[in-house]
């Protein structure tokens, strides 16, 4: 989009300017023309064919997005949101009944520390997000410090999703009847994943015997609350769930027709809500968009597990700052979507022109190319790619 100069703009009703070649939209500048008849028309113009296919012309059009509260939430989450933000605002300007779903994955477990906690909190790996507490004792939940955080943040720029907790959801049983089919379909969804898998060296017992006791289900232990357990058996009829823990060495079960306390591994748990909600379009990074990746399975398991129709799909690339990605960090070391810096991405739209870094709440440039940065655009893959 241009050269590399710096754009300041105002965002309106608040004290936030944002600095760049093309400003993302906030209300109705003309500074966006350029980018809406880019890659966001583009998306847009699939996903209006996408939803006359499957849907009508007057369905409501759900665009998702989705985090997982894990720890500081950075600049490269921002991302996502942005794109999800932008399509769904270009889809109601255009008539459609259109929806930004935000998924907040806080049934996710605690994979590690991040930086700036008790390392004493290592305890809690394992544990559902949502049922940590906070380390600080402000807020309800580890998880809702940083949903919080986040949430004030988009609030400040006017975007107001709905969101979606899936500690809640799972909990609820709105999952129940999809869970339940995964579980019936565990040697389908192994033999999908197999397709993908890196060659294993293993003869076919073995591949036989992994098939056999693979479920796509992981349990929350109910006596230490970890997910280090592993599924024994599963009942049809009765829903029941039979588990042992592999770090307490507990051994119960339940029927899933009374509580949900699991949730399904994340190559099945993503299309399995895709259904659910009916969603149309998504976008993720590029960890998600390779041969044999999470989007590239998902898409298989969406039609035939849950016999739905795969929603459209972009991947963007991350963001750099001083040369570092911006997809996943840990805790002080991210930049934060509050913190006042300068930062940059680089790389190439899905329509060839070349992209603007973003932030809120802070001071947006665009480094002028050198040696570096040229040669790191070389290699990375398409930003936003349709």
């Amino acid at each position: 989009m241009g050269g590399h100069g710096c754009i300041p703009l105002r965002v309106p009703g608040t004290k936030l300017r944002v600095y760049g070649d093309a400003p993302f939209k906030f209300s109705n500048q003309e500074h966006i023309k350029a980018m809406k008849e880019d890659w966001v028309t583009r998306i847009c113009d699939r996903v209006e064919q996408h939803v006359r296919r499957t849907k009508s012309e007057a369905a409501q059009v759900i665009c998702s997005s989705g985090i997982s509260p894990s720890g500081p939430i950075h600049l490269g989450n921002l991302r996502e949101i942005m794109t999800v933000h932008l399509v769904t605002d270009e889809l109601k300007a255009r008539g459609w009944q259109a929806e930004h779903v935000h998924i907040w994955d806080d049934f996710d477990r605690l994979r590690k520390v991040p930086v700036g906690i008790d390392p004493a909190f290592a305890a809690y790996i394992g544990q559902p997000l949502a049922d940590i507490p906070d380390p600080f004792g402000e807020y309800e939940s580890y998880a809702m410090r940083y949903m919080r955080q986040f949430t004030k943040g988009l609030e400040e720029l006017q975007i107001f999703p709905r969101y979606i907790r899936q500690s809640v959801t799972y909990r609820e049983g709105q999952y129940t009847e999809q869970i339940k089919e995964a579980l019936v379909q565990r040697e389908a969804i192994f033999d999908i994943l197999a397709e993908y898998q890196t060659a294993v060296q293993e003869s076919m017992e073995e591949h036989a015997a992994r098939k056999a006791v693979y479920y796509p289900f992981r349990v929350y232990c109910e006596n230490c609350h970890k997910d280090s357990t592993r599924m024994t058996s599963y009942t049809q009829e009765t829903a029941y769930v039979a588990y042992l823990c592999q770090h307490c060495h507990y051994q119960g079960g339940f029927s899933l027709n009374e509580k949900v306390e699991g949730k399904l591994v994340w190559k099945v748990d993503w299309p399995m809500r895709w259904s659910f909600l009916r969603v149309d379009f998504e976008p993720a990074g590029e960890d998600h968009s390779t041969p044999g990746s999470s989007a590239t399975v998902g898409q298989r398991i969406i039609q035939d597990i849950f016999h739905t129709a795969p929603p459209q799909y972009a991947s963007y690339a991350f963001v750099g700052m001083d040369g570092l990605s911006q997809a996943f960090c840990a805790g002080s070391t991210c930049a934060a979507p509050t913190t006042r810096l300068s930062t940059s991405t680089s790389g190439r739209d899905c329509c060839g022109s070349t992209t603007s870094g973003m932030l809120w709440s802070g001071r947006l440039t665009r480094a002028k190319p050198t040696n570096r940065t040229k040669r790191r655009t070389s290699v990375l893959p398409a930003p936003l790619m349709a």
